[in-house]
């Protein structure tokens, strides 16, 4: 029994070698490399130049400040959202824990509280 088992692990081995061998043969030349370069400076300045055409039309546009002193202009609202100020917790988050100074820090809900700062 046991020498069955070895002639189809060899069989099924040698299968799947000459798979992959038929596989990179026919796959050849077509493939491409993981890493490609590209010609860096030759692609940036197209670019370049649109930029620099769009800085020259941003540099021509003309605000007529009396839009500001408008009426309609005037009656607009402003619906932003005022943020509440939180506690600074920790000068650097990326800092080990316990490398920081520990002071206390008031907490409505749970009283004092240490926690690294």
């Amino acid at each position: 029994m046991d020498s069955k088992k070895i002639k189809i692990l060899i069989i099924a081995f040698i299968v799947i070698v000459v798979a992959v061998i038929l596989m990179s043969i026919l796959k050849g030349s077509e493939s491409q490399p993981l890493i490609a370069s590209e010609n860096i400076s030759a692609s940036n300045g197209v670019q370049d130049r649109e930029i620099l055409g769009l800085l020259l039309n941003l540099k021509s546009i003309k605000l007529d400040i009396v839009l500001f002193s408008d009426r309609l202009f005037q009656s607009l609202e402003d619906f932003g959202v005022d943020l509440p100020d939180e506690p600074r917790q920790r000068n650097n988050p990326f800092a080990p824990i316990g490398s920081d100074e520990i002071i206390n820090i008031e907490n409505p809900l749970e009283g004092d509280l240490e926690t690294n700062i």
